[in-house]
């Protein structure tokens, strides 16, 4: 179970990095998006 915990872990560290970086590449982009979803 604490391989499993691990794997996880590391796969959504692994997400949270990846959509971090897509941020900083469309930082505004994606501000705008989130804001016109939720306005």
């Amino acid at each position: 179970m604490a391989f499993y915990n691990g794997l996880s872990k590391a796969r959504s560290m692994a997400f949270y990095m990846d959509s971090k970086e897509k941020c900083n590449v469309h930082g505004d982009d994606f501000k705008n998006r989130l804001l016109t979803i939720f306005t």
